[in-house]
């Protein structure tokens, strides 16, 4: 289902940028639609691993492993591009990324969806943004581009 939500955003979200992140058959891996960087002019960078092969264990510490990968490309991407929102899927992803940015407290703002809170952080520096946490592999294929929409809306809150 993950990756069916990824599609829905990439054919959904107006200028969405689509990055895959992580190894594919012993190698690294960073696809993107173009041979360029994420640029900050897209509304929406959605970084993401590659699909997992055919009876892939989707939990364990592989599995951990890869979702720290993907955690690692994800603070690149925050040191970098200084997003407002982060709209994190996966547990292990989640606590990856918000552990490397030292984030200790996530403040509920509102739900935005049955279960996936929209909430505030407050990095060391003094700079605040919105966290969406999304179970991993849950929903149905609208639910991202949903999300997506909605978390663009919360601006000024």
């Amino acid at each position: 289902m993950a990756h069916a939500q990824i599609q829905a955003v990439a054919t959904g979200s107006a200028g969405a940028q689509i990055v895959m992140v992580g190894r594919v058959d012993h190698r690294d891996v960073v696809a993107r639609p173009s041979d360029e960087a994420p640029s900050g002019d897209a509304p929406v960078t959605l970084l993401h691993l590659p699909p997992p092969a055919p009876g892939a264990q989707l939990d364990g510490p592989a599995a951990r492993a890869l979702a720290a990968q993907l955690g690692d490309a994800a603070f690149d991407f925050v040191r970098t591009r200084a997003p407002d929102h982060l709209l994190l899927v996966g547990g292990d992803t989640a606590i990856s990324l918000l552990t490397r940015l030292h984030v200790t407290r996530l403040e509920v703002v509102s739900e935005l969806l049955p279960g996936m809170p929209l909430t505030r952080a407050a990095l060391p520096d003094g700079t605040e943004l919105h966290v969406v946490l999304k179970a991993g592999n849950h929903g149905q294929a609208e639910t991202l581009t949903t999300l997506v929409a909605r978390l663009l809306a919360c601006d000024g809150e």
